[in-house]
């Protein structure tokens, strides 16, 4: 039988919705964006009697360069992966004085009174004294260095023991590092800047110790691999529902983020157990000036026993399920509102954190976030549109117009541009698949749990044109 996604909650939004009305009202905004689409989608603010009087796309790509189209300024940062460009590359490139970023601000918005909207972290120092509701990227990339972010959650919620080491020399430290931490695996995280498990390693040997420098060491954990969303406003912090997370292990060992799924069931005591450590984490942030969404990483060692592992002082993954859920479209798009309510009053906040959570709730949401590794040097394949595919999980493959009598549909949202330049061995994120987690549940034990991304992902390349 068919599963259908057509369904979507009654949400109640009147508060939320006069917040951002209150919030853009009479405004020049400035908005920023991983993609045209997105800077796009944020523009509809203008909806709410603000004018957007320029917006800024900044790309991974792998080659700095930038171009303006009258009031809109593309950037292609010196980065061709997602990942890296998350963390730093967007961030350096909106610094880079050959962006003209600077220049770009002050052509449409000569008087500065423009609020600057960005869905990821940007930098004081381009801003030239313009309001913003992000946080400083300088700030940030301090706090997502894995050293930083394990001192600052150490202090406030249950964790790791760790040690830190050098990766050159495990052969000689790694029988004294796995009996001090009581384990035969260890966790092996490179002490700077990554995201998404690119520079994480679950080693059961010294000879599986990736050649890095200084590492952060924790043992292996086996549990439940979850992570929860905040926002911080006026030292206070709104905490938004926990989800699971999908992990992938790479032929390289390293446990790749590839979505996550909501709507669980979480006890009352894990959720005031949860919401207790996120709004400790959130008040230590405020004190370091931050404000707006982040994102943490846990361990579910029992239902009451969480151990976090990771801090992401930025929007998370776990967002676009929330905006998704969110739909049908209100004036204000769900990730926009995310990214703002930093700004709101703490009712609106709250109703807007109320109205996620019964969204959550009504129908649970599995979100794979498909990548692919490329195989040869060149354009990419095209990918179909934005829409309604099929997905089998007997075969299993996702199917473009023509559902099966073991099919379920999911909602496909393109996240890369087709015909765009990749290099053999590039990370490339091809889009969101939305579906109903017992599809997915299905796909991983068919294909297997470190298979079924890689299988989706080939079977989408080989689909092209409109859906």
């Amino acid at each position: 039988m068919v599963r259908s996604l057509s369904s979507e909650p009654a949400v109640s939004e009147q508060d939320w919705r006069s917040a951002a009305h209150e919030f853009a009202a009479g405004k020049s905004l400035v908005v920023i964006g991983l993609n045209q689409n997105q800077t796009a989608a944020f523009a509809s603010l203008s909806g709410l009697g603000g004018q957007v009087v320029g917006s800024i796309a900044v790309t991974p790509g792998g080659g700095m360069s930038s171009s303006v189209l009258g009031s809109r300024l593309n950037i292609t940062s010196a980065t061709p992966s997602i990942l890296d460009h998350t963390v730093s590359g967007f961030a350096q490139a909106l610094s880079t004085s050959d962006c003209g970023v600077g220049n770009f601000l002050d052509k449409v918005d000569p008087t500065r009174s423009a609020l600057v909207v960005s869905y990821l972290p940007v930098p004081y120092s381009v801003l030239n004294g313009r309001e913003t509701t992000s946080p400083d990227s300088a700030l940030t990339m301090h706090l997502e260095s894995k050293s930083v972010a394990k001192d600052l959650l150490d202090s406030a919620v249950p964790t790791l023991p760790s040690l830190r080491l050098d990766a050159q020399a495990a052969e000689v430290w790694w029988e004294t590092a796995t009996e001090q931490l009581g384990a035969d695996r260890l966790v092996v995280q490179d002490d700077g800047l990554s995201s998404g498990g690119s520079a994480t390693y679950v080693c059961s040997s010294a000879e599986q110790v990736p050649a890095l420098n200084e590492v952060v060491v924790t043992p292996y954990a086996p549990g439940r691999p979850c992570s929860v969303m905040g926002i911080v406003s006026a030292g206070s912090t709104l905490v938004l529902p926990a989800a699971r997370q999908i992990i992938s292990v790479d032929d390289k060992n390293r446990p790749r983020y590839q979505g996550n799924i909501t709507g669980e069931e979480w006890s009352a005591e894990s959720r005031a157990g949860i919401e207790a450590e996120v709004k400790a984490v959130g008040g230590l942030l405020a004190q370091q000036g931050f404000v707006g969404p982040f994102g943490l990483d846990f361990i579910e060692l029992t239902p009451n026993d969480r151990r976090y592992i990771d801090l992401n002082p930025r929007i998370v993954g776990v967002a676009s399920s929330f905006a998704q859920l969110l739909w049908p479209r209100t004036e204000i798009p769900p990730m926009a509102a995310m990214l703002t309510a930093g700004s709101w009053g703490s009712e609106a906040r709250e109703e807007l954190g109320r109205a996620i959570y019964e969204a959550v709730i009504s129908r649970p949401l599995a979100r794979v976030w498909l990548t692919s590794t490329a195989r040869t040097t060149g354009p990419l394949r095209e990918l179909p549109r934005a829409g309604t595919l099929h997905l089998d999980p007997a075969l299993p493959q996702l199917l473009s117009h023509v559902s099966t009598p073991t099919s379920s549909e999911a909602l496909w949202q393109p996240l890369v541009s087709s015909r765009s330049p990749v290099t053999v061995g590039d990370f490339v994120v091809l889009g969101n698949l939305f579906c109903d987690p017992h599809t997915i549940h299905a796909v991983v034990e068919k294909s297997g749990p470190n298979a079924f991304v890689a299988q989706l992902s080939q079977t989408l390349l080989g689909m092209t044109g409109p859906t």
